[in-house]
């Protein structure tokens, strides 16, 4: 008895193999780009959270070294120090505040910076950015005495 027609048609595909790399690499692909962007972006983020902690520490530096530092001239050793690192400065915000602890006169730069991903659009949240922060506390040590 011979099969019917449509039977030899499914039969036939059924055992073709040519397609099958191509629909396994559709299956899999969308994952591994994933991880790989992912990978990536986690970099950027650690890349730049470094660079805004080298930024605060040669703003801090700078006001050690002078003693009538101006806010705004800290502000702008820091951006440059961003800029130098390949970083977009204009969303830093510095905060310099100067007190006496102990009878030991200190400063304090607390720095915030917003980072954004490459990959929004990948993310089906509303995905604003992740704010990163950081903090140094210095002594100031200066030569009141000297002239």
């Amino acid at each position: 008895m011979a099969r019917s027609f449509p039977f030899n048609i499914f039969k036939r595909y059924a055992d073709e193999k040519d397609g099958a790399t191509a629909v396994e690499f559709a299956l899999i692909a969308w994952a591994f780009l994933l991880l790989l962007f992912g990978i990536i972006e986690v970099s950027r983020l650690m890349w730049t959270h470094n660079a805004l902690q080298y930024a605060v520490e040669n703003a801090s530096r700078f006001v050690v070294v002078n003693e009538d530092a101006a806010p705004g001239e800290i502000l702008t050793i820091a951006q440059n120090s961003l800029t130098d690192m390949r970083i977009d400065p204009d969303t830093l915000i510095l905060d310099t505040d100067f007190y006496t602890e102990d009878g030991t006169d200190y400063v304090e730069l607390t720095a915030e910076f917003a980072f954004t991903t490459v990959i929004t659009g990948l993310i089906p949240i509303d995905f604003q950015g992740i704010a990163l922060s950081t903090n140094i506390k210095r002594p100031l040590i200066w030569n009141e005495g000297d002239d």
